[in-house]
């Protein structure tokens, strides 16, 4: 290419970049709105996946108390139109009427059953416990009695859990006093 025809190409597409440049762009706006709703989409989707909380109803005791790592297992336990409703931090929902009998317990058994020995493998491959020492955390509606409980706690008992512990809100405990 001579320097003539390369000089001419320049500014042929100098020219064309300036004309298209010098139209109104009516398709700003749909970038901008497609991405924004890819965001919510995205938003949407994650964040009820991370807090295993989120779709129990269980209002728990305020208390202050110390922070516990321990639970393997969480599950929430509130009542609903007259029937006791037990959801799992895997998004499992089960549930039974007040005045229960035991083949209405055996779907949530079943799963507590598998789910303990899974979380005992998971613990011992890792040799962080013995396989009989598996925890859970119960949250329970502080409307609940006893009674709505009590099936939950043989429940656990029959799969061999040990330790379980009840969940309460923390609240803000008084910063501490340096003394000197």
């Amino acid at each position: 290419m001579s320097a003539p025809r390369r000089t001419i190409f320049w500014e042929n597409s100098l020219q064309r970049t300036r004309d298209r440049l010098g139209e109104p762009l009516t398709w700003y706006p749909y970038p901008a709105m497609i991405s924004f709703g890819l965001v919510m989409v995205l938003v949407g989707q994650l964040i009820p996946g991370l807090n295993p909380r989120r779709g129990s109803r269980a209002d728990v005791i305020e208390l202050s108390a110390p922070r516990s790592n321990d639970g393997m297992i969480w599950i929430g336990v509130f009542s609903e139109n007259d029937r006791i409703v037990v959801t799992t931090s895997d998004r499992k929902r089960f549930s039974w009427p007040v005045a229960h009998t035991l083949e209405d317990l055996l779907p949530f058994s079943n799963y507590l059953r598998s789910r303990v020995r899974k979380e005992s493998r998971a613990a011992g491959l890792a040799n962080h416990t013995t396989f009989d020492r598996t925890s859970v955390v119960i949250s329970v509606d502080q409307r609940l009695k006893y009674i709505h409980i009590s099936p939950i706690l043989i429940v656990l008992a029959q799969n061999g859990v040990a330790k379980y512990g009840f969940e309460t809100r923390s609240t803000r405990s008084e910063p501490k006093r340096k003394h000197g």
